[in-house]
């Protein structure tokens, strides 16, 4: 039976239903509303087929109306040990090949094979891409509500002003907090994070709180002893920036023996070294976690709320700033770093690095593993694509269109050239 195209009176009856299924995509309409269902390629062009137990037959949606897709009900992932970030800001995880003449080969999650010449990359992190992840929600059952907040399968609806709450009895020193803001996203937010307060509001006193709003980005931290409040982050730009987006991927690296935070959103670094100074006192614990929200009118959804050990041995490498855009940089494990140029690296098991350096009259030599990060020459840009493609394991590429065949993500990237993508990869696709 031919599957019809979506009326208004399905729209209302699912959008407004909120019913919750089992292994269930979604699909977002903006202001709309969103469905949810299982989400299949469609045979009509410019069309997205939805599968749903609401309907007696599938459902056709016109892609140009779709806000971004959710892939919950198959997932996969490859853990691979490396990370490659492109110059427009777009990165993956992947595993190096080789390296020779300019050019880098090495496996995708979905592609045993890819060839990109050097002056398309802008860095290379060695060290695992994948972190053993501690927790995954928000979970019911597992969360503490107050009126306006409803808990749903994957995800917490911030109706109106509200809090949520959860308390974990553990973390290790060194970790990720990774959230996602979607529909509303630029809402009035805040976070309260690594809190020994059990309060919401008592919190402000012990932990750091992340806010953002239409306006203003701020990690502050808050601390019994001395000052109240000490702004570690007040960004004026970057939300506003960024509000066209529909959804918002926070990523906050916490090393608590150095004292040090970094902040990405949407894979990009807003800072890459937050210091907190020994006056702010001591390092809360990290036991509880409230989430504040005034969503107004309009629905913010708080989603893939995770935390995962940071595994990297070469932190403090990672975590260095860029000397110099004219020429290679390569960071090791140890924090030292020289420039130059990166002329190989070896194929096999136990790979070599070469790395020439103008100080040096032969060329270094080191095994891979020795490495924490290459940065490569040239200055990066940002991407002029619309859409995203967001997959399981923090990979992020933006291309222009995309097309769903064959339980496959069919695109075209600006770098990576033409794409094919199994779905079973693939968290989300967000139009901005």
């Amino acid at each position: 039976m031919t599957p019809n195209p979506l009326h208004l009176p399905y729209l209302f009856a699912i959008a407004l239903g909120w019913l919750t299924f089992a292994s269930a995509d979604f699909i977002s309409l903006g202001e709309n509303g969103q469905l949810q269902g299982i989400i299949e390629p469609s045979t009509v062009e410019g069309m997205i087929q939805l599968k749903s137990p609401l309907a007696a037959e599938p459902l056709l949606i016109k892609k140009d109306t779709v806000t971004s897709l959710k892939f919950s009900s198959k997932k996969s992932t490859v853990k691979l040990p490396h990370r490659i970030r492109l110059k427009n800001g777009d990165q993956m995880p992947i595993e190096i090949a080789s390296f020779s003449n300019q050019q880098l080969n090495f496996a995708s999650p979905w592609s045993p094979s890819h060839t990109l010449e050097k002056s398309l990359i802008d860095s290379i992190t060695l060290g695992p891409s994948e972190d053993n992840i501690l927790y995954s929600g928000p979970k019911i059952k597992e969360w503490s509500l107050t009126e306006g907040c409803i808990l749903l399968k994957d995800a917490i609806r911030f109706a109106g002003a509200g809090n949520a709450s959860w308390q974990v009895s553990k973390l290790p020193s060194r970790h990720i907090i990774s959230w996602t803001l979607s529909e509303k996203p630029d809402a009035n937010f805040k976070i309260i994070i690594a809190s020994d307060e059990k309060n919401p509001y008592a919190a402000e006193n012990s932990g750091y709180s992340l806010t953002a709003n239409q306006e203003t980005l701020q990690l502050t931290r808050n601390s019994k002893a001395g000052k109240t409040k000490t702004y570690l982050l007040n960004d004026q730009k970057f939300l506003s920036q960024e509000k066209s987006n529909q959804s918002l991927l926070f990523q906050l690296y916490v090393d608590q023996d150095q004292r040090t935070l970094q902040l990405l959103i949407n894979g990009k670094i807003i800072r890459n070294v937050i210091i907190d100074p020994a006056q702010t006192g001591e390092i809360p614990t990290g036991i509880n976690y409230h989430v504040v929200c005034n969503g107004g009118r309009k629905n913010t959804y708080l989603r893939n709320f995770s935390i995962s050990e940071w595994n990297h041995n070469g932190l403090a490498s990672v975590s260095e700033k860029r000397v110099s855009t004219k020429t290679d940089m390569l960071y090791d494990v140890e924090s030292n770093h020289c420039s130059g140029d990166l002329v190989s690296i070896s194929k096999g098991a136990k790979k070599k690095i070469t790395f020439s350096n103008p100080h040096t009259p032969a060329p270094i030599e080191l095994p891979l593993e020795s490495a924490a990060i290459f940065y490569f020459s040239g200055d990066t840009t940002t991407p002029n694509e619309s859409i995203l493609i967001r997959m399981f394991g923090a990979g992020t590429l933006h291309v222009k269109d995309y097309q769903l065949k064959d339980g496959m993500v069919h695109a075209i990237h600006s770098i990576m050239g033409e794409l094919s993508i199994p779905v079973s990869f693939v968290e989300e696709i967000t139009r901005s």
